[in-house]
C-alpha cells in the first residue's frame, strides 16, 4: 500500500482509540463540512482586513500551512521583527517548538520556553540564534491567531494521535513493515509517531537525503533521527546500539562530472552550516562525464536554440542525455 504521509496520518487518526482529531461520517470518512484543508482555495476559513480577522460563514476548522500562515496570519502576529523572515519563524515552530521529539511526551503539544532554549542550543538557524526569546514570543502569537480562526497545523494532528496512543490501542489493519521515503520532509515528532505505531526497529526503513530538504516545514538531519530511534527503541542502551547510517553513494541519475560539482557545493554547506546538514562521504556518478558549464545567453532565442532537442546533439555544449 503506497500512501503519502498526509493520507497515512489521517488513517491513523481514525484507527487510534479516543475521539478522532477530524470529525468523521458514519462511513469513517472525514466530514468535509467540518474542515478546510490547506490548498482548498475555494473555501478559506478566515477573512482578513484592516480591523483584524473574523471567522467566515463556514465555521469549520482551517488547516494552516506555510502559504496560509504567510498570507493570512503573519501580518496579524504581534511582535514580528523585520530581521526575521516568516519562513524562518514557521520552520522554527514546526521543526523545534512543535516538531521536536520531546514534544511527544509533553502535555501541551509544544516545548516550553525553557526547553526550547535548552534543547535547541546550537542546532538553531545561525541567522536567528540571538533571537530565541523573540521567536518564542512569535510562536505564542501564532498560536493565538490560529486559535482565533479555529485553525490547526500538521504538528497538532501528529501530537493528538500520539497522545491518544498513550491511552488507547491502535485498532487499524495490522502494519507489518514501513518503508518511509523522503524522510527529510518529516519532523521528528512525525517519525516518533510511526515508531510508536509500529514498535519494531527491524520493521521500519527510513530513506532520504538532507541535501533534498525542500519542505518549508522542517529542518532535518539523520543525526536527529538516530536520536529518535535510540530514545524510542533503546532508551537504556548505549548510543552505539543504533547502527551507523547506510549511505547510498552511487548516483545513477547524473554522470560523475555533475556529481563532483555538487559534491563541492555540499562540502561548502558542511563547512559553513555544520549543524544543518549530515556530513556524509562524497557521492560518485556511475558514468564518467564532463564538468558542467555555466552558460550565458543574452538572447532568449539563443538559449531556446541550444535546448532544441533536434539541434542539441550537434551543439558545442552538450545537454542532458547527449553528454553520455
Amino acid at each position: 500500500l503506497f500512501l503519502t504521509f498526509k493520507k497515512l496520518i489521517r488513517l491513523l487518526d481514525s484507527a487510534v482509540g479516543g475521539e478522532p482529531f477530524f470529525s468523521r461520517l458514519a462511513s469513517g470518512k472525514i466530514d468535509d463540512k467540518t474542515v478546510v484543508f490547506a490548498g482548498d482555495t475555494g473555501r478559506v476559513n478566515v477573512a482578513m482586513g484592516r480591523r483584524g480577522k473574523t471567522p467566515s460563514k463556514f465555521g469549520c476548522r482551517q488547516e494552516v500551512d506555510f502559504n496560509f500562515f504567510q498570507a493570512h496570519l503573519w501580518r496579524e502576529m504581534k511582535g514580528k521583527s523585520e530581521h526575521i523572515a516568516p519562513a524562518v519563524v514557521w520552520r522554527e515552530i514546526q521543526t523545534f517548538i512543535k516538531g521536536h521529539r520531546k514534544v511527544a511526551d509533553s502535555r501541551e503539544g509544544f516545548l516550553s520556553r525553557e526547553d526550547y532554549m535548552e534543547l535547541v542550543g546550537m542546532k538553531m538557524n545561525w541567522a536567528v540564534r540571538g533571537s530565541r526569546d523573540d521567536l518564542y514570543d512569535l510562536f505564542l502569537s501564532y498560536e493565538s491567531c490560529k486559535k482565533a480562526i479555529n485553525g490547526f497545523d500538521r504538528m497538532d494532528v501528529a501530537f493528538d494521535v500520539l497522545r491518544r496512543l498513550q491511552q488507547h490501542d491502535y485498532k487499524g489493519p495490522p502494519i507489518h513493515h514501513l518503508y518511509v521515503d523522503e524522510v527529510q520532509d518529516l519532523a521528528q515528532i512525525e517519525a516518533v509517531l510511526m515508531m510508536r505505531v509500529l514498535p519494531n526497529p527491524q520493521a521500519i526503513v527510513f530513506v532520504g537525503d538532507t541535501c533534498q530538504t525542500v519542505s518549508s516545514e522542517t529542518d532535518f538531519r539523520f543525526k536527529d533521527l538516530r536520536s529518535c530511534v535510540k530514545e524510542i527503541f533503546y532508551p537504556t542502551s548505549s548510543p552505539e546500539v543504533v547502527k551507523e547510517l547506510w549511505s547510498l553513494l552511487v548516483n545513477y541519475r547524473s554522470h560523475d562530472g555533475i556529481v563532483q560539482a555538487s559534491n563541492h557545493i555540499v562540502s561548502l554547506l558542511e563547512e559553513l552550516f555544520p549543524m544543518t546538514i549530515d556530513k556524509l562521504p562524497p557521492a560518485m556518478g556511475q558514468n564518467a562525464g564532463p564538468p558542467p558549464e555555466c552558460l550565458n545567453f543574452d538572447e532568449l532565442s539563443r538559449l531556446l536554440c541550444e535546448l532544441d532537442s533536434k539541434r542539441s546533439s550537434r551543439s558545442t555544449c552538450l545537454l542532458g542525455a547527449n553528454q553520455l
